[in-house]
Formats: structure tokens, C-alpha cells, sequence
């Protein structure tokens, strides 16, 4: 009954997005606030004045002072920012940002902190605040930090099991006199939800590649069938069987076979030798966006559902590739 006397602001999420004032950490974190910001949560941004007005002209391609639920906070900058003043111990609360969540605190249901990595000693008070909790962002990798915390304890750095090689010594990525002041950060590391990272997909495709795109690299353009029928779409093993028949008395020079019809159906026997060399069977996950955008695959053959039919369009325009679609959900599937 008294969640029915709640005010509509009262029953929203509240985003404080605290960065640190430096280009590489506030440009990414204000592009972050405005995807919050277009699921209608309210985002406050904070920042010094010289450096929201900064921040504010170069956010590439938008005008931020146009979205009606993103509020810029303009707090001064402490005095000795390079490295924080140890915490006066008489203080109960860090102000301004204190008082800032407070008042989000009354007004919201919940208040979500996302601070830079680099900002700890600021949101120390976050565990006082019942309904706040805060998340990490990281302007860089997952991968880099792991590097980074690897490098600062004395340990190697493994990549797939064997030390990476060449690295530059730590105190080059890091001056020695930035040492106190990340040591301070971490000692004031009172609560973290969860982390953030800054990273894009090709990024992290280039360290964790694919079987299936590697085999695709190695085929021409448009050459390549690929087959997968979803991952709710039932089929009998008499039906996948049929497929295989059809695909591979079609005389197709590559066929891609994928799906959980691979793993759960029996095979022909003999099917996956006869393809040695012109075709591949996964049975496991396979990257279906980046499969249809790959310039080899030439054909996809599905079951047709919405998701399928939207990304096999869309991946087969932005390659630019002869991408045709297919389907057959009947028994008679002698003619694949």
C-alpha cells in the first residue's frame, strides 16, 4: 500500500556517472551516460565546470545539452588533486558528491554510482547510502588491467597459458609519481559491485578468436553455405539427415553446418569425412552475426526466424557479400 504513494521519481533508478577530469576517462563515460540516459533513467554527470564544458563540446556526433535526462553537476576541484590530502578523520562524509547522493537517495529507489577507477578516495561514503551501490569503470580493457595488476605484483603476464613477450616496464606506462596516488585509490576501495570496461568487439575478437571465422578467412568470397536452424527449432534426426543428404549431393563447394540439430541429431555416418577439407560441423556456439557478415558465406539456409531474417539482411549488406536466404521446415527435406 505505500508503494502506491510513491511519486513517479520515487520508484526510478538513479545514475551519478563520476569520472576522472581527463579526456581519455570523460568522453567515454559521457557517451555511457547517454545510452542510460535513452532508457529514460535519469543520469548526473559530474564534473569540475571547465571540464563539463569540455566535455560537452567534443562528444562526437550529439549535442548533449539536448537529452532532457542528463544533469551536469559542477563540483570544484579539490586543491591538491594529484595526490588527495589523507581523509580527515572528523569528517564523517566526503562532500560535495555526499550530499549529491544523499538527495538522489530520498528521491529515487535506487541510486546507481558508476565511478571511475581512479576515483575511489571520492565515493567512499557509497556504503552508508542504503539504496546506492557503485560499479567500477575502467577506461581501458579488461585485458589491460589484467596486465596492469599482473605487472604491478611482480607477476607475468600469460596470454593462452604463456608469458607475453616485450612488454615495457610498468614504470613507463605509469610514473613513479602516480604510484601514491593509485595506492591511495585502492586502499580506499570500500565497495565494488562489479567493473566496467571501455573495449569493442574487434578488440576482443583478436584475442579470443574464432574457429569458425578462421576457417572462413581461409574461403573465396560467396562460397559458403551456412546452415543453422536456431537454437529452439526442433528437428528429427530423419530431417537433419535429409539436410546432409541434400547439401551435400548439391554439389555445394563449401557447406557450413551448425546448430544444436549438429549436436543433438545423428549424422550420417561418414558425412563429416566425405566434407573433410570443403566444410566444417560445429556443435557447439557459433558467432552467427559475424558468420553472415563474413564475405565467404554466400547462402544461409534457416529456419527463418525474425532475429535470423533482420541480422542475415543486415550482415549481408554492410559486407556487400551475395548473401541469399533459404529455408525448408517440412519433412521433405531431400531438396536443400
Amino acid at each position: 500500500m505505500a508503494a502506491n504513494h510513491e511519486s513517479p521519481d520515487e520508484r526510478k533508478v538513479a545514475v551519478l556517472m563520476l569520472p576522472l577530469p581527463a579526456q581519455g576517462h570523460l568522453i567515454p563515460l559521457l557517451h555511457f551516460s547517454r545510452i542510460i540516459s535513452s532508457y529514460d533513467i535519469p543520469v548526473h554527470f559530474v564534473g569540475t565546470p571547465t571540464h563539463n564544458r569540455q566535455t560537452k563540446l567534443r562528444a562526437h556526433g550529439w549535442e548533449p545539452f539536448t537529452v532532457s535526462n542528463l544533469h551536469f553537476h559542477e563540483f570544484p576541484i579539490p586543491p591538491s588533486f594529484d595526490v588527495p590530502p589523507p581523509p580527515n578523520p572528523n569528517a564523517p562524509t566526503k562532500e560535495p558528491i555526499y550530499a549529491l547522493l544523499k538527495e538522489l537517495s530520498r528521491t529515487s529507489k535506487s541510486v546507481i554510482v558508476i565511478d571511475d577507477d581512479l576515483m575511489f578516495w571520492v565515493i567512499q561514503d557509497v556504503p552508508s547510502i542504503t539504496n546506492a551501490e557503485s560499479y567500477c569503470f575502467h577506461s581501458v580493457s579488461a585485458f589491460s588491467m589484467y596486465c596492469f595488476e599482473h605487472m604491478f605484483a611482480g607477476q607475468p603476464v600469460l596470454f593462452n597459458g604463456e608469458p607475453v613477450k616485450d612488454l615495457p616496464p610498468i614504470d613507463s606506462l605509469l610514473p613513479q609519481e602516480l604510484h601514491p596516488f593509485l595506492a591511495q585509490q585502492e586502499s580506499s576501495r570500500k565497495c565494488n559491485y562489479g567493473n566496467l570496461y571501455n573495449n569493442c568487439r574487434t578488440i576482443t575478437e583478436r584475442k579470443t578468436p574464432n574457429k569458425c571465422l578462421e576457417w572462413l578467412d581461409k574461403k573465396p568470397q560467396n562460397s559458403v553455405i551456412f546452415v543453422s536452424f536456431g537454437t529452439t527449432t526442433s528437428l528429427s534426426d530423419e530431417e537433419v539427415k535429409e539436410i546432409a543428404i541434400g547439401l551435400e549431393r548439391r554439389g555445394q563447394k563449401e557447406i557450413f553446418f551448425v546448430g544444436e540439430e549438429a549436436r543433438k541429431a545423428q549424422i550420417p555416418e561418414g558425412f563429416e569425412e566425405r566434407i573433410e577439407g570443403r566444410g566444417i560441423i560445429v556443435r557447439d556456439w557459433a558467432p552467427q552475426l559475424e558468420i553472415l557478415e563474413h564475405p565467404s558465406t554466400g547462402g544461409f539456409m534457416s529456419h527463418c526466424g525474425w532475429n535470423s531474417c533482420i541480422e542475415s539482411i543486415k550482415m549481408g549488406e554492410g559486407s556487400k557479400n551475395n548473401l541469399s536466404i533459404s529455408t525448408s521446415q517440412n519433412s521433405d527435406m531431400n531438396h536443400a
